[in-house]
């Protein structure tokens, strides 16, 4: 008799996270929407504009000029 293995579900536990830098606020929108709409459990930031994204990626260093 085969028996088909007992699977556990390895899916992570915390959502993946991804940061959007986007300076226009529509296309950040649809950005979202279609994120959200094929990737519910992904944990969106936004960002809108390059400096806000050094900051949030290198906290301890200086802007770049």
């Amino acid at each position: 008799m085969n028996r088909v293995p007992e699977t556990t579900d390895a899916r992570p536990t915390t959502p993946d996270r991804i940061l959007v830098v986007e300076d226009s606020p529509e296309d950040a929108e649809a950005i979202e929407r279609a994120l959200r709409r094929t990737h519910p459990d992904l944990a969106l930031e936004f960002a809108d504009r390059g400096r806000a994204w050094w900051r949030r990626c290198s906290p301890a260093r200086t802007s770049p000029a």
